[in-house]
Order: C-alpha cells, then structure tokens, then sequence
C-alpha cells in the first residue's frame, strides 16, 4: 500500500511548492499509474508492506533512493503489486530551503536514473 503525504510545516511558499507537487504525484500520477500497468509503486514515506514481503525483498542499502529500487524489484521480479490508498495519510517537513530542496530533488533524480 502506498499512502498519501502532505506537508505539515516549512516555510510559507516551499511549503506550498512542495505540497502541490505531492498533490499532482499521490492524486494523478500514481492512480493513473495503477489504472495503466496495473499496479501503482512504493517511493518514499507512507508505505505498508507485508512483512513476508518486505523480509523477501529487502532494501538496498548501495542504493540512492532504496524505496523506488525495491519496489522495482518487487513489481518486475516478484509480481508484487502495490495499491494506492489516499486516506492513508502522514505529514512530513518540508526541507529547510531552496538549496536543501535543490540537493533532496537532486538525489532523488539520481537515485531514479540508477
């Protein structure tokens, strides 16, 4: 299962950004991804695995972003399928600043592209 997550403190307008790029990613990208291949995917916080399914999986931990490359693994290799469910919410911080943003989203390119 994959949940939601909103934006529950930070600065006024980073706050905002990024919040409404959480709100396109969890309430158009991952549904139509679930309507198109079938099964949405697990990146980042808010996540319920099976822990039969976690314990089979494992986290990379030579990987830059972890998440997405298990859930890869789990979806190509193992079949596994993963569900969004909205109502499944949790609130996290917004980075610090603009040049925290710049190295988090920088990160997470990279670890996309790997």
């Amino acid at each position: 299962v994959q949940g939601s997550t909103y934006i529950r403190a930070g600065g006024a307008i980073l706050k905002f950004l990024v919040h409404a790029e959480f709100f396109v990613s969890y309430f158009v990208l991952l549904p139509i991804a679930e309507a198109v291949a079938g099964t949405g995917f697990f990146a980042g916080s808010n996540g319920i695995w099976r822990g039969d399914s976690i314990r089979q999986i494992k986290f990379s931990e030579s990987m830059q972003t972890e998440d997405v490359e298990s859930s890869v693994r789990a979806i190509l290799n193992h079949r596994f399928k993963f569900s969004f469910i909205p109502e499944c919410r949790s609130g996290e911080l917004a980075p610090a600043g603009m040049a925290a943003l710049w190295k988090q989203r920088l990160r997470w390119a990279m670890g996309w592209d790997q």
